[in-house]
């Protein structure tokens, strides 16, 4: 009796567990947004490219903002307004 609690324990012991379906449908969501991401970066590199380098720095890099300035040879007062209109430019574009 007590070897059977054990191999059940071993196989999450009762714990509901998520369907393949439901892995599915969660990784195909987070692939499309990470695409459409990328589309948006993309549109943003070509209208602002400063902006987008700025945002890989902060967003992607998770570098702060005097090392994004130090990093792009700008003021830090330069990176600070990019680093917020790329993030005004990016909100807009994802809330249309």
């Amino acid at each position: 009796m007590r070897a059977r609690e054990r191999l059940a324990d071993k196989r999450g012991g009762g714990i509901a567990h998520d369907t393949l379906s439901a892995v599915d449908t969660e990784l195909q969501a987070e692939a499309t947004e990470l695409v459409e991401l990328d589309d948006l970066l993309c549109k943003l590199e070509r209208q602002h490219p400063s902006f987008a380098r700025v945002f890989e720095c902060r967003y992607f890099a998770g570098l702060s903002e005097q090392e994004t300035a130090d990093a792009l040879k700008m003021s830090l007062r330069t990176a600070q307004c990019e680093w917020n209109q790329a993030r005004q430019w990016l909100s807009k574009q994802l809330a249309a």
